[in-house]
């Protein structure tokens, strides 16, 4: 079973953890990019705003600020309706696009004043709030304090995305882009997992297998008894399950998982995930944004992350089973390379009919040698019945045998002869003599069980 998620706001997810520290989801989830921060709004939508530069006309300040919001809401917008005014150097844009599955309809309004660095900023909301939202959020808009005011979250200005080349999956179940110099370390089933020169990490669908050690499979795993009692089995156990009781919840899976498997493989901690954005998806399910430091590999050192992660329910044994997509990104290097390791998260594209049509496959050869296997041992079996029915055949002939040579040499020993009636078919044993008239010797491979021995 696959468990994809699509990420609305990739590319802000990194800035703004890196920027708001433990501020509020609607902060994690919609500041912006590229010098944009986002405005505190009581009501439902959201509200950014920041530079745009050194834009030197309506037109390309415009299509910054819509490149922006393509970035938040990861959905290109289309735009509905453009009204300018040039005499105040402003223009407004209304747009429509998707978040997450979620119709969204919002406002661009940008200004490009001489002598002034260009400006804009965005209101949006889900396209059946935004009529009931528009006006509280514009005034909330205009009464902010001045960019860099107490009311308004700083953000860290991003270098845009790097172009991304697609890499489609050996097994045709998907593809991800990545920048010339990315590495694309696995791919295929739905996951990838690529790395970057500064020690980004994009790694998609990863299963992570888990069971609570207080009972159940875990509790053997733990403490190397029954199924796990084997050392070698129970080694092999271990570097493959996470020791994690369940409580259910995404993100502590999230926070104890790298570190637990690190401990049960060599003995020492690898990761200390701090949480500072969680926001519930569905039951099983959460966006998890935040900053850790890892203590080994390439992404050594203080980091900035986002993660969607999906915990499913334990079975009767305790196990269970966690699925974590995840963007990891050096803080040093957030500035530099955070929209294009968002970009490549959100590159990522899944082709569920193939996904499903491997399976069917899968099963389909998982079955046939189920069948072959059963013909196999069904053929073993009538040829181990043949063998068995011929050994008991030999062994009874041997027997017979044996018992005829006896019979003969009890006979010669007693100076006797079988003979038998040539008119009538009569056996009957005679002292060695002249044969009577109709008789005849019965010779030893002629003898009759019951009859002549």
């Amino acid at each position: 079973m696959q468990f994809h998620v699509r990420p609305a706001v990739a590319a802000i997810a990194l800035l703004s953890i890196t920027s708001t520290g433990c501020g509020n989801s609607s902060a994690a989830f919609a500041s912006a990019s590229d010098g944009l921060a986002a405005i505190d709004h009581s009501g439902s939508g959201h509200i950014l705003r920041g530079s745009l530069g050194t834009q030197s006309s309506l037109k390309a300040a415009t299509v910054a600020l819509l490149t922006r919001v393509h970035a938040a809401l990861g959905d290109r917008p289309t735009v509905v309706n453009v009204i300018q005014n040039a005499a105040q150097h402003t223009s407004a844009v209304v747009f429509t696009a998707t978040q997450g599955g979620t119709p969204i309809t919002g406002l661009c309004i940008v200004t490009v004043a001489p002598g002034a660095p260009a400006s804009g900023a965005v209101i949006y909301d889900s396209t059946s709030d935004f009529p009931k939202t528009e006006g509280s959020m514009l005034h909330d808009l205009a009464s902010a304090p001045p960019a860099g005011g107490s009311s308004a979250k700083t953000s860290i200005a991003m270098a845009p995305a790097e172009p991304l080349i697609a890499h489609p999956f050996p097994d045709n179940t998907g593809s991800i882009s990545l920048p010339s110099n990315w590495t694309l370390n696995a791919s295929g089933g739905g996951s990838a997992f690529a790395s970057g020169p500064s020690g980004e990490v994009v790694n998609y669908q990863q299963p992570l297998a888990a069971a609570d050690p207080s009972y159940g499979m875990g509790k053997m795993l733990a403490t190397g008894t029954g199924f796990y009692a084997n050392p070698v089995r129970r080694s092999e156990g271990m570097q493959s399950i996470a020791l994690l009781p369940y409580t259910g919840d995404p993100a502590q899976a999230w926070t104890k998982g790298f570190d637990r498997m690190s401990l049960q493989t060599t003995g020492k901690h690898s990761t200390n995930f701090i949480v500072d954005t969680v926001k519930k998806i569905d039951a099983h399910s959460d966006y998890i944004g935040g900053h850790a430091t890892i203590l080994t590999g390439p992404s050594k050192g203080p980091v900035t992350y986002f993660a969607y992660v999906t915990i499913l329910p334990k079975n009767n044994l305790g196990s269970y089973m966690v699925v974590r997509s995840y963007c990891i990104v050096p803080t040093r290097a957030v500035a530099a390379q955070g929209a294009t390791a968002a970009a490549v998260f959100n590159s990522v594209r899944i082709n569920e009919a193939q996904i499903n049509a491997n399976l069917q496959a899968f099963d389909k050869m998982m079955q046939q040698q189920f069948e072959s296997s059963i013909a196999r041992d069904q053929e073993q079996d009538a040829i181990r019945e043949g063998q068995t029915q011929s050994s008991i055949a030999n062994a009874n002939a041997s027997a017979n045998a044996m018992q005829i040579q006896a019979a003969g040499m009890v006979k010669f020993a007693s100076d006797s002869t079988d003979v038998i009636n040539t008119e009538n078919g009569t056996h009957m044993t005679i002292a060695n003599s002249s044969l009577p008239p109709n008789y005849q010797v019965v010779p030893l491979q002629a003898y009759i069980k019951g009859v002549d021995y």
